[in-house]
């Protein structure tokens, strides 16, 4: 990585859910020179340290990002089914599209990525979705990144645009039951997006190599030891 202070990041999904909260964290960081980030609407935030570049493809190409020699690209790409129209077009996001950003990412020898997967990925699974996130996964690995950080998050809790039903039940339900889901359980409880970006944003600066899966589990502990 470069010097504390000079770190140039990519971060692609900023304008989702989890990706405007890196973003802000990103912002903020006195560590963090500067954040590029494709984006498909002009960016509402004027900041110095931010570069938007504008991305008009769908799905996403990603030989246009800019020649910057960067230090971490940070993955928080990803769509709904309901969204997507049909399962192969969810597929070209949320499998096919962050594999071929992992790619480039070997192709231009950064030596980290850190992707958002989900709770219960399994190449083998039955869920569609969760074998989807899974099938990510398997094809990220191989690439030999020297660092490769996977996020294992379950429901997304917070203020998105159009709130699922299932969330909006989570973000009723999940907090009440937070001293039971604390124990064994705790694995499978909601994950508030703050709490995932922190996160993110944390294990950017964490030095290890090799491949580091982040359970549910951990992410929500992480919180816990803060507080």
């Amino acid at each position: 990585m470069s010097s504390v202070n000079e770190l140039r990041i990519l971060l692609v999904g900023a304008s989702g859910l989890t990706g405007r909260s890196v973003l802000r964290l990103l912002l903020a960081d006195a560590r963090v020179k500067e954040v590029h980030t494709p984006l498909r609407r002009p960016s509402s935030i004027d900041h110095p340290k931010l570069h938007a570049h504008r991305w008009q493809e769908q799905p996403p190409r990603w030989d246009h990002l800019p020649e910057t020699p960067f230090d971490a690209v940070i993955c928080c790409l990803g769509t709904t089914l309901k969204k997507a129209g049909t399962r192969q077009a969810f597929q070209t996001i949320d499998r096919d599209a962050v594999l071929e950003l992992g790619a480039w990412t070997k192709n231009r020898e950064v030596r980290r990525i850190l992707v958002i997967s989900s709770s219960g990925a399994n190449p083998h699974s039955a869920n569609f979705y969760l074998r989807t996130k899974g099938e990510m996964e398997e094809g990220l690995r191989s690439l030999g990144i020297p660092s490769t950080t996977i996020l294992r998050p379950g429901l997304l809790l917070g203020n998105r645009e159009e709130l699922r039903p299932a969330e909006r039940l989570g973000q009723w339900a999940l907090p009440l039951l937070s001293p039971v889901l604390r124990g064994p359980l705790l694995g499978w409880q909601g994950t508030p997006v703050e709490t995932l970006a922190r996160l993110m944003v944390e294990r950017m600066f964490d030095p290890r190599s090799g491949i580091q899966i982040i359970e549910n589990r951990e992410i929500l502990e992480n919180e816990i030891k803060r507080n």
